[in-house]
């Protein structure tokens, strides 16, 4: 069983990446890609890019592949505030 995922067929991947977190009116620049494939490896991003280049990486021709079908990747956003009030 391999350790790869390639995930390709995605209308969009939306990236969110920078150098900084970002606030203000750079909120509206969430970076999308558009004809990318993305390369999984043991639940960490290997590689993100034209779909071109990375399904001909040596690592994607056994990788698990999953086609979205025109579907859109993005970040899961996860709010870890709590209070100790919570914790059980």
């Amino acid at each position: 069983m391999s350790n790869s995922l390639l995930i390709r067929g995605a209308s969009q991947i939306v990236t969110v990446s920078g150098r900084a977190p970002r606030r203000g009116k750079l909120l509206a620049d969430i970076g999308v890609l558009r004809d990318s494939a993305l390369l999984l490896r043991d639940g960490a991003i290997s590689a993100v890019g034209p779909a071109t280049k990375i399904e001909k990486l040596k690592e994607s021709k056994s990788a698990e592949v999953l086609d979205l079908d025109g579907r859109v990747v993005l970040p899961g956003f996860v709010d870890s505030h709590t209070h100790l009030i919570h914790a059980s």
